[in-house]
């Protein structure tokens, strides 16, 4: 997927995560910071923020939860194992 020139590959990552989750029914908000990185949140019925999945300008991603320390990982496949596994609970 390619959005042309200019256009950050963490920010591909993200586009993609968003696609992978929107078709699981999740609520989500995408930011995508101009000087590097982006963010992809998943939200409960009532709009509050449950999961961070930050992904860094090194193309890693690491998974945010509350009262969690934060989870790094490399492939986009484990990001939504995890994620899935975390909003299922």
């Amino acid at each position: 997927m390619s959005y042309g020139f200019g256009i950050r590959r963490e920010h591909e990552l993200a586009e993609q995560l968003t696609h992978m989750f929107d078709n699981k029914g999740m609520l989500l908000s995408v930011y995508q910071f101009d000087e590097g990185g982006a963010q992809v949140r998943v939200h409960d019925d009532e709009m509050k923020v449950q999961i961070i999945v930050v992904i860094n300008e090194d193309l890693t991603f690491e998974i945010v939860t509350p009262n969690k320390k934060p989870k790094k990982l490399k492939q986009i496949n484990s990001v939504v194992n995890n994620v899935l596994k975390l909003y299922n609970r």
